[in-house]
């Protein structure tokens, strides 16, 4: 199977399968929750637990809309999450 046909798999999973397990080790090291993480809570440690979470699961070959969806948010937000940690990676 080539990685495209992997991804394509990936996508049409049910994403939440994926990402749950990623959102409950970020809850479990952070301490917060994941229905708060989940949440539409901007507060900074939060956004960031968020944004490692969803640049985890892009990592995982996830798409940036299928992560949004899962986060009930926009791709977009998945797409800013995803530079947010590539910065504090790099810091």
């Amino acid at each position: 199977m080539t990685e495209e046909e992997e991804k394509i798999i990936l996508n049409k999973i049910r994403p939440a399968g994926l990402i749950d397990p990623i959102v409950e080790r970020i809850s479990a090291k952070t301490g917060i929750p994941v229905q708060t993480i989940r949440s539409k809570d901007r507060r900074a440690p939060i956004y960031t637990a968020r944004a490692l979470a969803m640049a985890q699961a892009h990592d995982l070959g996830l798409s940036r809309s299928a992560i949004a969806r899962y986060f009930e948010r926009d791709h977009t937000t998945v797409i800013a999450a995803c530079r947010r940690v590539e910065k504090l990676l790099k810091e």
